[in-house]
């Protein structure tokens, strides 16, 4: 995998308001507490800028609950990812890679990191929650790699999938049949790099509107969903 000049990461806060908007059957996961933030919100009227987000939700269960398959985020229009181009990273370059290991192994693929929360019921001790680190890597053209690390006392162990991410919209794959629930994720994701001289960036933007309306969508392994819909303000500049 080359390298590609020098990077820079651009932080994130959580900041936006939340509109919720709830979908699919009544046995589905729901998203609470959902937050999807673009930084910096001040962006050229035209023309783009390199952004960066920052996606958190907690995930509520009922009686029969259902394992989340992905997050998918869903960009305002102004709003774009681009891949294509950019250093990449495959499976076989992380697989049974340690979250150190990987970074150094594609840190010039690393668009993003965050972690997601399980939560695992014990009859003799009641629920418990494990943290597992997530990285998100550049797959290639229409791809996001995702690496989720589980730690003991499940692990050592490394889950790898590719998500679809072009256009306006990032899918972020979970950990599946790790054995708990998911019940929480929190993701950056932005980056920049320099190419002979020039910036390019992993996800740019501009404001021409004055809002930016993004959507986070669940899809749950009973094939419903849950969504929340998500306006932020931002700010035109010439």
């Amino acid at each position: 995998m080359a390298r590609s000049g020098t990077k820079r990461w651009i932080a994130a806060a959580v900041l936006g308001v939340t509109t919720m908007a709830l979908a699919g059957s009544a046995s589905a996961a729901s998203l609470t507490d959902a937050d999807l933030t673009i930084q910096p919100p001040r962006l050229p009227k035209q023309g783009s800028a390199p952004v960066a987000i920052t996606a958190a939700g907690t995930i509520a269960q009922d009686e029969q609950p259902e394992e989340v398959r992905s997050v998918t985020v869903q960009l305002d229009r102004q709003l774009t990812v681009r891949g294509a181009g950019q250093p990449t990273c495959s499976p076989r370059e992380i697989k049974d890679k340690t979250p150190a290991e990987a970074r150094r192994k594609c840190q010039a693929a690393l668009v993003g990191s965050g972690q997601v929360v399980q939560r695992f019921q014990y009859p003799e001790s009641g629920p418990q929650d494990l943290r597992l680190p997530m990285l998100l890597f550049n797959g290639g053209t229409g791809h996001v790699l995702s690496y989720t690390f589980v730690p003991g006392p499940l692990g050592p162990a490394v889950i790898v999938r590719f998500g679809a991410a072009s256009g306006h919209s990032i899918e972020i794959p979970l950990a599946m049949k790790v054995g708990g629930l998911t019940v929480s994720f929190h993701f950056q994701i932005g980056k920049t790099w320099s190419e002979r001289g020039r910036k390019v960036s992993y996800l740019s933007g501009r404001c021409a509107t004055g809002t930016l309306r993004n959507r986070i969508t669940l899809a749950a392994s009973n094939d419903s969903s849950a969504s929340a819909l998500l306006s932020q303000p931002c700010h035109g500049r010439t």
